[in-house]
């Protein structure tokens, strides 16, 4: 970013308005646009320098779009691209990847199938159609992620029609929960040891989120969930002795909501937004747990208080068919 480049954009841009207030004629517009492009053009660069890398892998497309939409919406387009760029830059602190360069995007642009029960997600991709290489390239891309979307795409393909690609999800699944046994094992180890309370508390916490991953991933068998369920409440209990933090709370109304403890669940997490958790985070299980009780003005209500939802490829479906008339009815 050349910050010489935000100088000169309001250098023009007082220019432009100048030129207009003197000339009120077709020659001040068409002045006016032509320095006011210019300095869209300025300000996009240093926008675009703002974002995350594989956002500017096609810059100069990206480049001419963004100058197109800012001179041509005014003075508004800058406040959009400036917030739209806050958004990608929370999006990557938060640890959200897209491995988008090891898989042929162009396969995978499916119509989201938008169902209207807020339970069964936002869209769903068909991976009969998949070629064999677009399928085995997902799943190397996906197995290194410890993630409820990426551990659902890689179950779809246990019933495929191919033995190779049943036979790799099934070992990717094994090695995800392989390496989270091997992360809890390691965890109790190292709290047998620890002498500081503090640092016994963290590791608590740490096995609370490992037990935790075990039945939100729904990688284990299903008799083993309780048992995972009780081990995670638990560790969580323990740390909860010694510290207390929105993540602490977020896991607990996680817990709760998997036992089917709804009123516990909504107390946790109201309590985890109170502490500063990520609303993006916690408002979808609220929303869950109000369309389970059958009260959908709340969800509707739910989902319209953080904007980001309508950012995100698997909740923005959701909460635009709950903001529609219809929603409620």
């Amino acid at each position: 970013m050349n910050p010489a480049n935000i100088y000169k954009s309001v250098f023009l841009e007082i220019s432009a308005i100048s030129v207009l207030i003197m000339e009120r004629n077709f020659s001040g517009v068409l002045i006016f646009f032509l320095l006011h492009g210019i300095a869209s053009f300025l300000i996009s660069q240093i926008i675009l320098s703002l974002m995350p890398s594989p956002y500017r892998k096609k810059l100069s497309v990206n480049l001419f779009f963004m100058t197109l939409f800012n001179t041509a919406t005014l003075f508004l387009g800058y406040a959009a691209s400036f917030y739209m760029a806050v958004v990608m830059m929370r999006k990557q602190k938060l640890g959200e990847k897209y491995e988008i360069s090891s898989v042929n995007a162009s396969q995978l642009l499916f119509f989201p199938s938008v169902k209207r029960q807020l339970g069964e997600g936002a869209a769903s991709v068909d991976p009969s159609n998949l070629p064999k290489e677009t399928k085995l390239k997902i799943m190397a891309a996906f197995s290194g992620e410890i993630r409820p979307e990426a551990v659902r795409v890689i179950k779809s393909f246990l019933s495929d029609g191919d033995d190779e690609i049943r036979l790799y999800s099934f070992q990717t699944l094994n090695r995800m929960k392989s390496g989270i046994n091997e992360k809890i094992n390691s965890a109790l180890l190292e709290l047998e040891k620890e002498q500081d309370d503090y640092k016994k508390a963290l590791l608590e916490k740490r096995l609370a989120l490992y037990y935790s991953n075990m039945f939100n991933l729904e990688i284990s068998e299903d008799s083993l969930m309780s048992f995972f369920m009780e081990k995670s409440l638990f560790h969580l209990s323990k740390a909860e002795a010694f510290m207390s933090d929105a993540e602490l709370l977020f896991l607990r109304g996680q817990i709760m909501f998997a036992k089917k403890e709804y009123e516990k669940a909504l107390d946790a997490f109201e309590k985890a937004l109170r502490y500063g958790m990520d609303g993006h985070a916690v408002y979808p299980l609220i929303a869950e747990i109000y369309y389970m009780r059958k009260d959908y003005e709340k969800v509707r209500e739910t989902l319209k208080k953080d904007i980001s939802l309508k950012l995100d490829f698997h909740t923005m479906p959701i909460a635009l068919i709950w903001e529609g008339p219809l929603a409620c009815d």
